[in-house]
């Protein structure tokens, strides 16, 4: 199994191949990737790094990456995280399926998102969080990593996946931001619902500003998510949640 060590205080991250089948290639630009990018973006957004080692795994085929997640999921799950996921994170590890990357760009994004989750799991925020704020800042996170490689492919990508929201919504088949992970993977959504979480964190840091969000984060710990949220931002969780959905119609043109 080949191994690199990336020397970067405070963080230490190891990014290794899972199979045969990841190229010599494919593992160095992992590796520059997260040192050019992914750092940089978590550390600005969040104002943190992950303090404890976080280990890439990489995954040059199919059938490596299907036994990476027959690995974490339940076995009535398996094939549907497969076929709906493009990596994942467990506590501190990160699962990258690389033969779905055919670009730095999205790369750059799956990377940043999945350290993002990294980072939240570290500080005891990735089990406090409700799915739609970790996820949606993963996303935020991540999108942002891939307007630093491609401004072009992540407008294009953003625009697709509106798109996707926005027939879904005119149909009656937007699910709430209170549906779960299970919801995620076994709802048979004709959009992405993990973009619908990336809206609505986008929204709630584009009208509060960057540095509130970091303060909700922040004051979690001793506050709880929801005294936390309503301290911060003077609006209760449950009514964001459901003012976001409500008006959607208004606010997701940013």
């Amino acid at each position: 199994m080949a191994s690199r060590q990336l020397p970067v205080l405070p963080l230490t991250v190891s990014v290794s191949t899972g199979d045969s089948s990841v190229p010599p290639r494919v593992l160095a630009q992992t590796v520059e990737m997260i040192q050019a990018v992914s750092i940089g973006v978590i550390h600005k957004n969040m104002g943190t790094l992950p303090l404890q080692p976080a280990e890439f795994l990489l995954y040059g085929s199919p059938a490596g990456y299907i036994q990476a997640v027959a690995a974490v999921f339940p076995k009535s799950e398996v094939t549907s995280a497969t076929g709906q996921t493009a990596g994942f994170t467990f506590h501190s590890e990160v699962v990258i399926p690389v033969y779905l990357y055919s670009n730095d760009a999205y790369l750059a994004n799956t990377l940043t998102h999945e350290m993002t989750h990294v980072t939240l799991n570290q500080d005891s925020l990735g089990k406090q969080l409700p799915t739609w704020l970790n996820e949606g800042f993963a996303w935020y996170n991540g999108m942002q990593a891939e307007a630093q490689i491609s401004v072009a492919q992540e407008t294009n990508l953003s625009n697709i996946l509106l798109k996707g929201v926005d027939i879904a919504r005119a149909n009656g088949q937007l699910l709430p931001l209170t549906a779960t992970e299970q919801d995620v993977l076994h709802h048979n959504a004709q959009y992405n619902l993990e973009f619908f979480d990336y809206l609505a964190v986008n929204n709630l840091i584009s009208k509060y500003g960057l540095q509130k969000f970091r303060q909700f984060l922040a004051n979690v710990h001793g506050e709880g998510v929801e005294g936390s949220f309503l301290k911060t931002f003077a609006i209760s969780l449950g009514q964001y949640e459901r003012s976001f959905y409500q008006s959607y119609e208004g606010v997701h043109q940013f």
